[in-house]
């Protein structure tokens, strides 16, 4: 579901032709999938387990390249 009331898809006098040329990921407020929640209220949900997910992905990713991350000390491999 997605929320109309946004400045960037006002005035939704054509919501599809709206949500086509304006839309963004901020304006959808709900998904469900196969019955799961996704995202409510705007919010995704177990952000944070894709969010942990992605940074346990790039530290690997430098490891392997024997890289340090910008901000972090030195990873050992």
């Amino acid at each position: 579901m997605i929320r109309l009331g946004h400045a960037n898809l006002l005035p939704a006098t054509d919501p599809a032709a709206a949500i086509v040329a304006n839309a963004h990921a901020g304006n959808v407020d709900t998904v469900v999938v196969a019955g799961r929640v996704l995202k409510e209220g705007g919010v995704l949900k177990g952000g944070e387990t894709v969010f942990e997910q992605a940074a346990a992905s790039r530290d690997r990713l430098f490891r392997a390249a024997g890289l340090s991350r910008p901000g972090a000390a030195r990873l050992s491999g």
